[in-house]
């Protein structure tokens, strides 16, 4: 096999966002975790612009891993399955 033939493994360019975005869960349903806080340089720059304004949004999930989706479907909680769900690359 030529070395040249390699494909790497796919990577994410990915940006975590503040511990402040707005989110639905913990206690006072108004954090977003820090695995849920991921977005790509581009969006992560865009969604801070908004995060900025006046009227801030509240999200669930910016980014679910296949790992997190699948738990989350095994929960009962209304998630699909990875490779189903939107938040999935």
């Amino acid at each position: 096999m030529d070395p040249t033939d390699i494909t790497p493994p796919m990577q994410l360019r990915l940006r975590k966002l503040p511990p402040t975005i707005l989110g639905i869960y913990g206690p006072k349903k108004d954090a977003l975790p820090e695995r849920m806080r991921y977005l790509h340089p581009a969006a992560a720059d865009s969604y801070m612009q908004l995060e900025g304004s006046p009227h801030r949004l509240r999200v669930s999930d910016v980014l679910r891993s296949a790992d997190s989706s699948l738990h989350a479907s095994t929960q009962e909680r209304g998630a699909q399955r990875p490779a189903f769900s939107g938040h999935n690359f």
